[in-house]
C-alpha cells in the first residue's frame, strides 16, 4: 500500500511509470549497477538508460564511474520540489507564449465554422455512417425535421434502417417531427410498430426520391436509391434555411 501511494504521487507530479519505478529503485539500493537496478525495478534492460537519461534530465539522478562501471545515485527526494518548481517555471513561460498565439488560433477557429463543409456517403454502409455522425452530434432533446420521407428503391431495406436508428434518435430524446409522402403511410406504421412509438408526422406529396434530414448545424439529404447516396452539409445558415422550408410544408401537410 505503501509503495502504492508512493507510485502514485510520483506519477502525478510528472515521472512516467518507468521513471518511478527506476527512481524508487536506486532511492532504495542506493548508488547502483545497471544490473542492480533492472533486477530491483523488473523494467526491460533495452530501456534503462533512455530512462536514466530523463531522470538525470529532471534533475532526479546522476551517474559515477568507477573502474569502468556506471553507477546510478537518486537524488535527494527534497530535489523533486526543484523539479517541480521548475515545471512551474517553464508551464508560465509556455502560458506567455500560447498567449500570444491565441488570437491567431482563435481566428483560424472561427474562418473554419464559417466554411461550408459537405461531404458524399454512398451504399447502406455510407448512409450507416453519415447517419451516425447525425445522431452522434445530437444533444439530448434537440429537435429534428425530416422532409420527404418515406419508401424507396429498397424499402425493407429502408424500414429496418430506419428502425435501427429511429430507436437510437428516441433513446436520445430527440424531438422529431416528420412529412412523410403519402404513399408511406403503411411503411410509416410499421417501422411505429417496430419501435412502439408514434412520430410526430404530417403527409405531403404523392412521393419523392429524396428525403431531407436537418438537425442542428448538420443537413442530410438523403437520395434513396438500391445504392443510396447522402450528402452531408455541415453548414448552419443552409441547415435554418432547410428548417424554414420545413416549416412552411409542415403547415400545409395532412395529418
Amino acid at each position: 500500500m505503501k509503495e502504492e501511494i508512493l507510485t502514485t504521487t510520483l506519477r502525478k507530479v510528472g515521472l512516467t511509470e518507468s521513471e518511478t519505478k527506476v527512481y524508487l529503485a536506486i532511492l532504495e539500493l542506493g548508488s547502483s549497477s545497471k544490473t542492480d537496478i533492472i533486477r530491483e525495478s523488473k523494467i526491460a534492460s533495452s530501456k534503462l538508460y533512455e530512462v536514466t537519461d530523463k531522470l538525470i534530465e529532471k534533475g532526479l539522478c546522476s551517474i559515477i564511474i568507477k573502474d569502468g562501471v556506471k553507477y546510478f545515485s537518486a537524488a535527494l527526494p527534497s530535489t523533486i520540489k526543484n523539479y517541480l518548481k521548475h515545471k512551474k517555471e517553464e508551464l508560465a513561460k509556455e502560458e506567455l507564449i500560447l498567449d500570444k498565439i491565441l488570437p491567431t488560433l482563435e481566428k483560424i477557429n472561427n474562418d473554419s465554422k464559417n466554411k461550408v463543409k459537405i461531404e458524399t456517403f454512398i451504399g447502406w454502409k455510407g448512409m450507416d455512417t453519415a447517419y451516425n455522425v447525425l445522431l452522434n452530434n445530437a444533444k439530448k432533446g434537440e429537435e429534428v425535421f425530416i422532409i420527404g420521407a418515406g419508401i424507396g428503391e429498397n424499402e425493407q431495406k429502408l424500414e429496418l434502417f430506419f428502425t435501427k436508428h429511429g430507436r437510437i434518435a428516441f433513446e436520445k430524446d430527440l424531438k422529431i417531427r416528420v412529412i412523410f409522402n403519402e404513399n408511406s403511410r403503411n411503411y410509416v406504421d410499421q417501422i411505429e410498430n417496430n419501435i412502439k412509438i408514434r412520430y410526430d408526422k404530417k403527409f405531403l406529396f404523392s412521393n419523392t426520391s429524396t428525403e431531407i434530414t436537418i438537425l442542428d448545424k448538420y443537413t442530410g439529404l438523403l437520395i434513396k436509391r438500391s445504392e443510396p447516396i447522402i450528402l452531408l452539409i455541415n453548414d448552419i445558415e443552409t441547415s435554418k434555411s432547410f428548417k424554414n422550408y420545413f416549416n412552411a410544408l409542415w403547415n400545409i401537410a395532412k395529418k
